[in-house]
């Protein structure tokens, strides 16, 4: 590959290394254009800024990791709110979650969300990457956190990060989603037309999905508020070196390569996470290590 770009939300870009950079490791341009708590709305929109400031060609590799449906997309050039970027976009994970309290509150919540339509939004943005990057010519490959069909009801979030905001739910049948009320009708929301145009069944393996599935090498934090660890539901820097040797590189019939970097890397963290059970502690020490040629920081408007 000539270039590799990568898009995504925390599973992508973190407070560790992840997929995305071990594989910028083995390619002479990497551009990682992931960023925690955005949604699929600010990823498609970073799709078009990246490929209009470097027009992807058939010699790029491009990979989306697209996000959750309930994530609440704004950007502007100015000053953030507490917690945020200082510029750019501005989520912060679920509109659900404990970050998000002030922002929005129930008032904003009534008179702005509706889940069926940011599902729509989610689907009218794949549709519209899938179609920019099939006329770029580019090689791509997309994934999810978990399997977004089922629309965070099969994701691992621990108490307050509130991915998972239901009973178990389905996409295509409708499970588990409110029909909408017309007069004095109810009408289930049909996204069945999007399942081929968006081509799902191509997509591989969720990295959420198969981390969850190696708990064993998940991290668990310790928070100093409460006596009970927690399992992160971020994939641990293994299991990102697992997925990508396991499942994006066969998927790009790409060999394992062992660079010095990555041992540096790996053996870096894991060293780290050895000395300190704190997330916040862990991430703070971790970049004051300055591991070689990590691009660990926002890409973009």
């Amino acid at each position: 590959m000539k270039r590799l770009f990568t898009f995504g939300c925390s599973f992508t870009r973190y407070g560790w290394p992840t997929w995305a950079d071990f594989l910028g490791l083995e390619v002479d341009y990497f551009e990682n254009w992931g960023q925690h708590g955005v949604g699929n709305v600010a990823i498609a929109n970073r799709v078009a800024e990246c490929h209009s400031k470097n027009k992807f060609t058939k010699d790029d590799v491009v990979i989306i990791q697209w996000s959750s449906h309930i994530r609440n997309d704004f950007h502007n050039f100015r000053s953030a709110p507490k917690g945020r970027n200082s510029m750019g976009w501005k989520t912060k994970g679920s509109i659900f979650n404990y970050f998000n309290e002030e922002t929005y509150d129930k008032d904003w919540q009534m008179k702005f969300f509706d889940e069926r339509s940011y599902i729509m939004y989610s689907l009218n943005s794949m549709v519209l990457v899938k179609n920019l990057l099939d006329n770029s010519g580019c090689t791509y490959r997309m994934t999810s956190i978990g399997d977004f069909s089922k629309l965070g009801s099969d994701m691992e979030t621990p108490n307050g990060y509130a991915e998972n905001i239901g009973d178990e739910k389905d996409l295509w049948t409708g499970q588990g989603l409110a029909p909408l009320r017309i007069g004095n009708t109810l009408q289930t929301i049909d996204f069945n037309h999007y399942k081929q145009s968006i081509g799902f069944d191509d997509w591989i393996e969720p990295i959420g999905s198969y981390a969850w599935k190696n708990h064993d090498k998940q991290y668990t934090w310790k928070d100093p508020r409460d006596i009970k660890s927690w399992m992160d539901p971020h994939p641990s820097t293994e299991n990102h070196v697992g997925w990508l040797d396991n499942v994006l590189k066969p998927s790009l019939k790409l060999d394992a390569v062992d660079t010095i970097n990555r041992k540096l890397w790996l053996d870096t963290v894991q060293q780290v996470k050895q000395e300190i059970n704190e997330l916040d502690k862990f991430e703070s020490v971790l970049e004051n290590r300055q591991l070689p040629n990590w691009q660990n920081y926002y890409i973009g408007y």
